[in-house]
């Protein structure tokens, strides 16, 4: 990634270099971003720990082969749309090979077919908190003292008054912390969208 504080302006989206064959650090920046989500999502396919890194690369394979071939927009698709069918189908033919092989025992009503039905919601809840996670770390960079710290109490669910009592900081402080670093996570955010999102 460009170490320049806004690297995201002039760039296209990372799924748009991506989908050029030749640049390699393109790929190198969506595997950086996506491996882990995907990996996530494959966890909450119950797919057993053992199989999570092999079916990660197999998905992340499938979209470095196919990534070419996909349009923007193209009938108002998304990406992840896109992508939790590569997921999804990449999981059923993996449940549906061990149980061929019996290497688990595993009935029809089982297979990840009937969970996919909201695969789609899944992976939209997961991609938000996945986005928010990126967002706090490239925010976590811009400040110092006890900002983040304030944000993450107050995200968790404590009352100003606890922060402020906890952190020995004055309640004012609190709140001004806990706004600063949340327009700079929402500024974040959107960029991520930007850099990140197939629209």
């Amino acid at each position: 990634m460009s170490s320049d504080d806004n690297p995201w302006v002039t760039r296209q989206t990372l799924i748009q270099r991506a989908k050029d064959p030749n640049d390699s650090l393109a790929w190198k920046d969506f595997d950086t971003y996506y491996r882990s989500f995907i990996s996530l999502v494959i966890a909450k396919l119950h797919v057993p720990s053992a199989d999570r890194d092999d079916l990660t690369q197999d998905v992340l394979l499938k979209v470095w082969k196919s990534l070419g071939k996909m349009v923007p927009n193209k009938n108002n698709a998304k990406f992840r749309t896109w992508l939790s069918t590569v997921i999804r189908n990449t999981v059923i033919d993996h449940f549906k090979k061990n149980k061929n092989k019996k290497t688990i025992s595993i009935d029809e009503h089982n297979l990840p077919i009937s969970i996919p039905s909201n695969i789609e919601t899944m992976i939209n809840d997961q991609w938000e908190s996945h986005l928010s996670r990126l967002a706090i770390e490239r925010v976590s960079k811009h400040f110092s003292g006890n900002a983040i710290e304030v944000f993450t109490q107050s995200y968790s669910g404590k009352s100003t008054e606890e922060i402020s009592k906890d952190l020995d900081i004055s309640i004012d402080t609190v709140y001004v912390l806990k706004n600063r670093v949340k327009n700079k996570l929402l500024v974040e955010i959107k960029e991520l969208q930007k850099e990140l999102e197939f629209e």
